[in-house]
């Protein structure tokens, strides 16, 4: 069962679908999550992109706890009826957009809209690809915000050395990692 675990909409469940593609982030690294953003001071007012979105849980974690909006995307249409349908739930539908496509082609248009956001959560999954992942942090460096944060969930035996943004943290639970990277300079 998911259920968000802090702010206005603790303890309210999300709907999770029954598919093997859908591997939602826990309970405790959605709570680490908030916490840390919390710290930082970067969370109230913030406008989200939630990249590989899954079911939406993190997304709607940060909306409980202070985030203005947020973005997902998600090519699944199971992932994309369950945020939409999350949404009805907890009331927030006003406050999100689902940009129903493959990662880095959502990217790539909001790039062109000249579209920032102050914290870029991505999920993907855990055998991307190097390419794949280097391809995406090229289109994040656009994206985010002066301040802004980048944040990678990812197996914790597994590195990713960026060349554009800077490592500030990295946290692990369990077999999850979160790395925060920054805009170099």
């Amino acid at each position: 069962m998911i259920r968000i675990q802090s702010g206005e909409d603790k303890g309210k469940d999300l709907k999770m679908p029954k598919t093997p593609t859908l591997r939602p982030s826990s309970n405790k690294v959605r709570e680490a999550l908030v916490d840390i953003l919390r710290s930082k001071g970067i969370l109230l007012g913030a406008d989200v992109l939630d990249i590989y979105a899954g079911t939406g849980a993190v997304g709607f974690e940060l909306l409980s706890n202070g985030a203005k909006e947020v973005v997902f995307v998600e090519k699944s249409r199971v992932g994309q009826q369950t945020i939409i349908e999350n949404a009805q739930k907890l009331k927030k539908s006003e406050r999100i957009l689902v940009i129903k496509d493959e990662a880095l082609k959502a990217l790539e248009n909001l790039k062109k809209e000249g579209k920032k956001f102050n914290i870029i959560y991505a999920d993907p999954p855990y055998n991307i690809s190097d390419d794949e992942l280097q391809a995406i942090e090229e289109h994040i460096v656009d994206l985010l915000s002066k301040e802004g944060l980048f944040v990678l969930e990812h197996s914790s035996k597994r590195t990713f050395n960026p060349k554009y943004l800077i490592t500030l943290t990295q946290k692990k639970y369990g077999d999850t990692m979160l790395t925060f990277y920054g805009r170099a300079g």
